[in-house]
């Protein structure tokens, strides 16, 4: 997932920002190559960058919530008969990312970043009005979106849409070691494992070592 490129000067530098579902590298020891490619508008050439992406330490960088029954993406097309077959689905996965926590006692900030999986290899940002698998039997055009964060896991403070993915929630109390994430998406709670929403299954969790000041 990315949010885009932005030039920050005449020389035609930019600034990209981009977020890794998982580590190319566990203990030194390499477990799969990120290619990151980029190219200019109306530019044939492409150039390639294959950054090493160690595992986080500290913070919980990244939660995971999945859509039900009505929010599925395929996976893989089986042969049923010699003329038949059938698409295999999934639960939608929704990946949120810990953007950095700001303030002091009980006022707070939280920026979260949020893409959706459309396949093994597309996923693009969380977007009011956004249309997912779009021309297949499975797109979804998402009409509201309500991400809300609380330290308690009972109280909830609304996140603001922010542009690109990113989404921010202020005001945030009493906030230790846990943020607790709700999404909503044109009615249905996101839950940790796909099934209809519960007591322990409606949120996902963050682990903040850094939040205690």
């Amino acid at each position: 997932p990315h949010t885009g490129c932005s030039e920050t000067d005449a020389d035609g530098n930019a600034d990209c920002t981009a977020y890794f579902l998982m580590a190319s590298e566990m203990n030194n020891v390499a477990i799969g190559v990120w290619d990151l490619a980029f190219t200019l508008a109306k530019a044939s050439e492409v150039i390639h960058f294959t950054p090493t992406v160690s595992a986080p330490i500290g913070d919980t960088a990244l939660v995971k919530l999945k859509g039900g029954l009505n929010d599925q993406i395929p996976t893989m097309t089986m042969a049923t008969t010699a003329t038949d077959s059938m698409t295999m689905t999934e639960s939608r996965s929704y990946f949120i990312f810990n953007n950095g926590i700001s303030g002091m006692d009980d006022n707070r900030s939280v920026e979260l970043f949020v893409a959706a999986k459309e396949s093994m290899n597309n996923f693009p940002a969380l977007t009011q009005n956004a249309v997912l698998n779009q021309d297949t039997e499975h797109q979804m055009t998402i009409t509201t979106v309500q991400l809300q964060v609380s330290s308690d896991n009972r109280n909830w403070t609304q996140a603001i849409y922010q542009g690109k993915g990113i989404w921010q929630a202020s005001g945030i109390s009493d906030l230790t070691e846990t943020l607790y994430i709700s999404l909503t998406i044109d009615g249905e709670i996101k839950t940790t494992d796909g099934e209809v929403a519960g007591a322990n299954n409606a949120s996902a969790a963050f682990t903040l070592s850094s939040a205690v000041m």
